[in-house]
């Protein structure tokens, strides 16, 4: 298995249109991944600031690094003015009077304020470019080794280094899908021993040992084969095929202890219904742009695939060499629970409540920070950072007709403005650097002098190397790059942002803007999962729904069936609502997939009591048999599954935790519709062939 290096460039869009603008922006500016690093308590002395500026000299080195900025940068200018002169100078090489004088001149210069340095002087930022062909893992950990003798010795002094920035939030959480995929093993042993604590059937075990096998290798060899990565969601989709194929298993056992001597062809029609019910529930997931998303559905169903195709080849011909089992004994099912409408209305009206308040709290916020727990030493550290300097740096691309037009900076700097009293946080681009310029040559005492002619605006950039320049304006001259550095670690906010800033953007004259960066694409497409996975939802009840309809030839009994089992997704989707879980990544994806497993238990059932009615039943003693047939296999496998999603609460990545709260509930309460709700619903809208 091979594991993702950059676990965050799994949900970029898949769109060409996106990829090429993409590439685009890349070959104008730095590369995208922006690694953070933080200086706490060192900037005002002066073994802190050599390790600032020894800092600076490692990480310029590397040759994974593309290039730096800080106070101690080249590009790092710092201008003073007097009556009698004007002095322009990098930061680093001006003289001051005291380690203190210093402190006080980064944290009150205007290009450095609440970007580089934090008001106070308490921790100054270096943001470190690396090239675009870096990987996260391997970036983070060359980034950390050069700097490891200076974090030792930030602590001598009372200071602190943090080193962080997505691609090390990204770092982490391709470490921890390593990690956690481990879980796998324990999964694969525990299902095992659960299977055999409940059947006490050896062969069962080998049989299911031999499936779980078998899908595994054909799952993870066919993404291999197609070049896949194991991401998060790829990961995810292997610990949804473990229990769903020993559930498999559980049903394929239970079918052949029940019909020893004769194989129905209800035993087919139900395996066949339930792998095209799960492998559209993973397809569902596919209808979105996010690539890792794609990716487990694809792995979804070629599992699924394998799964079914196990089934057929091994597991029912050796199965059918099992004399007796305890697995399947007849179980009196309480008559009255069938016979009474009241058990399954109370049901339904505990349902409905449930989903009627917890479904309208739902609300989708995919926040890419929240792969991991705050107890994460990588998520701690980027918390941090976040209240010093913001926790995401987005880059805004806005294009003017001529760069050299002062009334083009001016509206850009006016729409900067009117955002920060509606949003938190600061900007990295040139105006600041300008506007230093106006003051000292023009001698203005305004805060937000600025170039008034084109000639001004001209001559000023001149005094900024070229190199330097070509960090926030392209080499044609005619784009330029604002850096914000938000507080947002969720859709929800972001996109009200990104929002205002096209809108402000649409009112003006002269420029135009487009988000073109990695953390934009991650908020965009990590917002439109959750509706995307309903869009893909919606068209896999319709096509269960004609299936049904095909299969069972009773259009009421195919609506009541496809209602009975939306239901305990709706409740699945409700407890968000109620925990106060945002929908994300891994809950996003919950509905689709667990409306095509519920189904699989209810498939065996309903096609059971088809068996029965066609042997000479009628509806309510059909219904009475189907369910006494079939409460311990359902049971079982709904056990079995549980149980197995329950593994990922010990996962570290929290999309894994939230996705196992949710599928947990939905198939606690799709058990409790099989047996309630849906015999009723079965028993009511069955013909009787007597009275036919």
């Amino acid at each position: 298995m091979e594991f993702s290096t950059d676990a965050s460039s799994a949900m970029l869009p898949v769109a060409a249109e996106w990829r090429s603008g993409y590439q685009d922006y890349l070959q104008s500016f730095p590369s995208d991944q922006v690694f953070i690093i933080v200086f706490e308590n060192v900037l005002c002395s002066a073994d802190g600031w050599s390790l600032i500026v020894e800092a600076e000299r490692l990480l310029s080195d590397l040759e994974v690094v593309e290039r730096t900025h800080s106070i101690a940068s080249d590009s790092s200018l710092y201008i003073e003015s007097t009556p009698d002169a004007i002095s322009t100078d990098k930061f680093g090489l001006v003289e001051f009077a005291s380690n203190r004088e210093r402190c006080r001149a980064a944290a009150e210069y205007g290009p450095y304020k609440n970007n580089l340095v934090t008001a106070d002087g308490f921790a100054t930022a270096m943001m470190v470019f690396v090239r675009p062909d870096s990987d996260a893992v391997a970036s983070t950990q060359i980034i950390k080794a050069a700097l490891a003798d200076l974090v030792q010795s930030s602590e001598a002094i009372g200071g602190r280094i943090i080193v962080t920035g997505e691609p090390v939030m990204s770092a982490a959480v391709s470490v921890a899908v390593e990690k956690d995929s481990a879980l796998l093993a324990v999964l694969f042993c525990s299902m095992l021993l659960l299977i055999y604590l409940l059947t006490r059937s050896a062969r069962l075990v080998f049989l299911t040992m031999a499936m779980n096998l078998f899908v595994l290798l054909g799952a993870v060899g066919s993404i291999g084969w197609i070049g896949i990565t194991l991401t998060p969601a790829t990961t995810l989709a292997l610990f949804l095929l473990l229990p769903l194929s020993s559930a498999f298993c559980i049903h394929a056992y239970a079918y052949e202890l029940r019909t020893t001597g004769q194989r129905g062809k209800s035993s087919i029609a139900g395996f066949g219904f339930a792998a095209i019910s799960t492998a559209l529930g993973f397809a569902a997931t596919g209808a979105t742009e996010a690539g890792d998303v794609r990716n487990l559905a694809l792995m979804g169903v070629i599992g699924i695939v394998f799964a079914i195709v196990g089934i057929a080849l091994f597991v029912r011909p050796l199965i059918g060499k099992v004399e007796s089992s305890s697995l399947v004994k007849r179980m009196i099912y309480p008559v009255r629970v069938l016979g009474r409408p009241n058990y399954s209305l109370a049901f339904l009206v505990i349902a409905l409540l449930m989903v009627g308040f917890g479904l309208p709290q739902v609300r989708v916020n995919y926040e890419p920070t929240d792969y991991l727990p705050t107890s994460n030493v990588a998520r701690a550290d980027f918390e941090t950072v976040g209240k010093y300097f913001g926790k995401m740096t987005v880059p805004a691309v806005f294009e003017l007709d001529d760069i050299y037009d002062p009334a083009g900076w001016r509206e850009i700097e006016e729409l900067i403005q009117k955002l920060k009293s509606d949003h938190q946080f600061e900007t990295v681009w040139f105006f600041d650097y300008l506007s230093e310029f106006a003051k000292a040559f023009e001698h203005s005492p305004s805060n937000r002098a600025f170039p008034e002619t084109e000639e001004a605006l001209y001559q000023y950039l001149q005094f900024i190397d070229a190199e330097d320049l070509s960090l926030l304006v392209n080499p044609e001259s005619n784009r330029l790059l604002v850096l914000f550095q938000i507080p947002y670690e969720g859709s929800r906010n972001y996109n009200k942002f990104e929002s205002q800033v096209r809108g402000y953007v649409e009112l003006t004259e002269r420029v135009s803007v487009e988000f073109p960066g990695r953390v934009s694409a991650f908020f965009g497409v990590g917002h439109r999962i959750g509706f995307d996975t309903l869009v893909g939802l919606a068209i896999s009840m319709v096509v269960v729904f004609l299936v049904l309809w095909l299969m069972l030839r009773s259009l009421p009994l195919a609506i009541g069936a496809v209602c009975c089992n939306f239901l305990p997704v709706l409740i699945g989707l409700s407890t968000l609502g109620l925990l106060g879980i945002d929908i994300d990544m891994g809950s996003s994806i919950v509905a689709a997939i667990a409306f095509g497993i519920v189904l699989d238990d209810s498939a065996h059932l309903m096609f059971r009591v088809r068996e029965l009615v066609r042997s000479g039943y009628d509806p309510f003693t059909a219904v009475t048999q189907g369910v006494s047939d079939l409460f311990i296999p359902i049971l079982m496998s709904t056990i079995v599954i549980v149980c197995g999603f329950s593994f990922l609460w010990l996962a570290e990545l929290q999309t894994f935790n939230d996705f196992a709260v949710v599928m947990v509930t939905t198939l606690i309460a799709a058990l409790v519709a099989d047996v309630l709700l849906l015999p009723y619903v079965i028993r009511k809208l069955t013909p009787d062939p007597l009275r036919a």
